[in-house]
């Protein structure tokens, strides 16, 4: 377990997508998915892509895929270990944007 998958596992608490993912396929699956969004992070495979080797519906491996963003930021700047869940391709994952990982965010929720 390494601190980019606990982060991941943490989402579910502010993250409705992630928590969705974590009731109807398990912190196992979640563990696949990181796997599978740094492969599309990294330019490898398109979010649909990433629904085949998880097993799951088109449309929730676009949403986690997208939910996972923030975990793979801050793992990618942070997590020491980063590279033993993306052994060849951690020098190219990056992001369209950059986020911020230090930022806090703000609850959008009224």
């Amino acid at each position: 377990m390494t601190p980019t998958i606990l982060h991941a596992v943490a989402l579910q608490e502010v993250d409705e997508d992630v928590s969705y993912f974590v009731e109807r396929h398990g912190v196992g699956k979640l563990a696949a998915a990181i796997r599978q969004a740094g492969l599309h992070y990294a330019g490898q495979i398109t979010q649909r892509m990433a629904a085949d080797p998880l097993g799951i519906p088109t449309g929730e491996a676009i949403c986690i895929v997208l939910a996972l963003k923030p975990a793979l930021a801050v793992g990618h700047e942070y997590d020491p270990y980063f590279d033993v869940i993306f052994p060849e391709i951690s020098d190219d994952i990056g992001f369209e944007s950059e986020l911020d990982v230090t930022a806090p965010h703000p609850n959008t929720e009224s």
